[in-house]
């Protein structure tokens, strides 16, 4: 009796400790149920949202054309927002404005397939794409129906002392930086052709040829085949750097001859120093003190420079370029640039890119005077 007793205390204990046991079990996975609840519970929602635009182009015969952005006016188009476990779709409102709440966090695709533009698709990150800006591109098959070619050939503006001649190697844009642009290389005659060009105004391009040539751009509006001529120009530099600080130092030679062939011959320098400068509105002015000296004497000289607000300039006071006037920005493709103060050709300026003035002459019969920039 004894021993059953023993064995039956034994399996109580047994019997406690297992019950125990499974208690504490369901305890345990009661609270990681509970924090995976908690974690689900706690898993923030948030609302993507943002505008939908599209670009414009107005192929109107009466009006220019519009790169511009549009928004959705009677237009009812739909944005979808989806992954693996969520689809959601909002149609786009006449503004652009859309809106998606209540998305959890994660990686999603944001759709936009609607047969007038071209299909848009974007991976998003929720968070941080929560705001977003949408460009849509029309669909060119639609919007285009009638198309044409343009060609033409790029010209080098000729200029007084280099000759003009077709261009190769050049490159020409159609509609640089807009929707469907388009680009080619002149062939070795200077040639250029786009294809199937859409009816509507459009834009050439040339950015500028190595270091020589300007930035040409131009409008155009094709409802034909188009052809034409592109003259580009030679960029411009400054051929008359002068200020308060310039100094210009000539070496003087002076020759004459007489009927009875006796020859006279003087020579000297002149310094021109810059003494004041007076600002008036479009208008600056520099007034120069020319120190001329020669082996018999010094003369002091008074000569105004005006340069206006077109940079032209004008020499007073020097009677070999008084009433002289130039533009001080040149066709950077000259390197020397002869101006005639008068109509007579018995007179020259010389000025030099980045330089400035560089000789002045006066050749009359039987007399030769020229002012030679040295410093």
């Amino acid at each position: 009796m004894k021993n059953i007793y023993k064995n039956l205390k034994h399996l109580h204990i047994v019997y406690l400790f297992s019950i125990t046991i499974f208690m504490i079990t369901i305890s345990c996975n009661n609270n990681v149920s509970s924090v995976d609840d908690k974690e689900q519970l706690e898993k923030k929602f948030y609302s993507v949202k943002g505008f939908v635009s599209y670009i414009f182009l107005d192929l109107n015969d009466s009006t220019q054309r519009q790169d511009t952005m549009r928004t959705f006016d009677n237009q009812k188009i739909k944005i979808y927002l989806y992954n693996i476990v969520n689809f959601d779709s909002v149609l786009i409102r006449s503004n652009g404005e859309f809106v998606f709440d209540k998305v959890k966090e994660g990686s999603y695709i944001i759709l936009i397939n609607d047969k007038s533009y071209n299909t848009f698709t974007r991976q998003i990150n929720v968070p941080p794409d929560t705001n977003l800006n949408i460009l849509l591109e029309p669909n060119k098959d639609i919007y285009c129906k009638e198309t044409f070619t343009v060609r033409g050939y790029v010209w080098d503006q000729p200029i007084e002392d280099v000759s003009g001649n077709y261009l190769r190697g050049v490159k020409v844009y159609l509609d640089k930086g807009l929707l469907y642009s388009d680009s080619t290389i002149t062939d070795g005659g200077g040639g250029f052709q786009f294809n199937n060009v859409c009816k509507g105004f459009h834009s050439i391009t040339v950015d500028s040829f190595g270091n020589f040539y300007q930035y040409y751009h131009r409008k155009i509006y094709v409802n034909e085949n188009f052809y034409f001529l592109l003259y580009i120009q030679g960029k411009k530099a400054d051929y008359f750097p002068f200020d308060e600080n310039t100094r210009y130092k000539f070496k003087y030679d002076f020759w004459s001859f007489s009927t009875n062939g006796e020859v006279s011959h003087n020579e000297g320098t002149s310094s021109w120093n810059v003494d004041s400068v007076k600002y008036e509105p479009n208008l600056k002015t520099y007034f120069v003190t020319d120190t001329f000296k020669t082996a018999s004497n010094t003369t002091y000289r008074k000569i105004i420079i005006s340069i206006n607000q077109y940079n032209r300039v004008k020499i007073k006071g020097l009677p070999m370029v008084d009433t002289v006037s130039f533009n001080r920005f040149q066709d950077i493709r000259r390197p020397e640039i002869i101006s005639v103060p008068t109509h007579s050709f018995e007179y020259g300026v010389s000025i030099k890119r980045n330089v400035g003035l560089y000789k002045i002459t006066r050749y009359l019969n039987r007399l030769s005077e020229v002012y030679q920039r040295i410093e």
